[in-house]
């Protein structure tokens, strides 16, 4: 084939502008993860290399849990037949059970039979209406309900009829947190995880507060209250990747840690590679449920693992959030349009 000379000198000297462009790109990238490790080596929550998470992953896994199945009785309650689709956020109220669908854009009030007694809302961005509803929890008579899609905490009150919201914004993504966790503590400050790889700021809205302030950068987790504190439980860490401009969250070191306003206080080392999606404290025990269908009790007094009470390992079953009552625990599982009723065998 024949190239004018001109023409020739001009592809090489545009393939040499293309790979000196890719080279400083990588070197951009580098010395962007570089600073970023720097800045953050002495948070509670560092970013780390990917090569970094590789090395923590083959260190903690010689030393795995050893496995102690307790015997317990599963029940599985099919929501899809009661006309909901994906269940999400799960809470233990009084005689009944409140439990978000995020496919529906409404919660459903069901009895412990699992029979639904009535809904509350619909797909909407009004008062008492929701999008893509996430998470939901409760403090002094007030209902909390992460709206993910409207990109909102909606409160309501006992009659569970509506009475304010808080706005939740991000400034590096336009996804919604249809992963986050809310909790609230006495004093009725709310805390909000946004599980966001691109901004996953832990934060808090102090009571009457529309404007939260960042309790913890690159924090990947849940959160639960307990006797009016608000307590939480890293996924595990960020890692870039340079060459792709790529971050993620990898299991690693887990650890329950004690919130007050802007304050986290780590209360004990958890196992690790435990992939958290939630928790519950109750009395000695921490109950702990894993996207990967398990269900886990840790002692309350040091994190030390005590028994598994439901594991599926059949890596197509996805639960995610829980509540407790009365020794039973409700999982449910957003995937499988199902709820899990773990109970002691009687």
């Amino acid at each position: 084939m024949y190239v004018k000379k001109g023409m020739l000198i001009g592809l090489i000297t545009v393939l040499a502008i293309c790979l000196s462009a890719c080279r400083l790109s990588e070197k951009k990238a580098e010395e962007k993860l570089k600073k970023l490790v720097e800045e953050t080596k002495n948070d509670n929550f560092p970013v780390i290399s990917f090569e970094e998470s590789e090395k923590l992953f083959e260190k903690e896994m010689k030393t795995p849990i050893e496995m102690k199945l307790g015997t317990y009785r599963v029940i599985e309650w099919d929501v899809r037949e009661k006309g909901m689709r994906q269940p999400k956020g799960v809470l233990c109220r009084g005689e009944e059970i409140l439990l978000v669908d995020a496919e529906m854009h409404q919660f459903f009030r069901l009895d412990y039979e699992g029979n639904v007694l009535g809904t509350i809302g619909q797909m909407g961005s009004g008062p008492a209406e929701f999008q893509k509803p996430a998470d939901i929890t409760e403090q002094n008579g007030k209902i909390y309900v992460l709206d993910a899609g409207n990109r909102r905490i909606q409160i309501l009150n006992e009659k569970l009829e509506y009475e304010g919201e808080l706005p939740v914004t991000s400034e590096m993504t336009s996804e919604p947190a249809e992963d986050g966790s809310i909790a609230v503590d006495a004093e009725e400050n709310v805390y909000l995880s946004r599980n966001l790889v691109l901004d996953a700021d832990l934060l808090v809205y102090p009571k009457k507060s529309e404007s939260p302030e960042v309790v913890e950068h690159h924090f990947y987790g849940c959160l639960s209250e307990k006797e009016g504190e608000v307590y939480a439980v890293n996924r595990g860490y960020f890692y870039f990747i340079p060459e792709k401009e790529e971050t993620g969250v990898r299991g690693g070191k887990n650890g329950l840690w004690r919130l007050e306003g802007t304050q986290a206080e780590k209360v004990f080392d958890l196992p690790p590679f435990l992939y958290v999606s939630d928790f519950r404290i109750r009395g000695e025990l921490i109950l702990y449920s894993s996207f990967y269908m398990s269900l886990m009790d840790f002692n309350n007094a040091d994190g030390s693992y005590l028994q598994t009470r439901l594991e599926k390992n059949d890596g197509k079953t996805y639960m995610h959030y829980l509540d407790e009552k009365d020794g039973c625990v409700y999982l449910t599982g957003a995937r499988k349009g199902k709820i899990c009723v773990v109970m002691p065998e009687e």
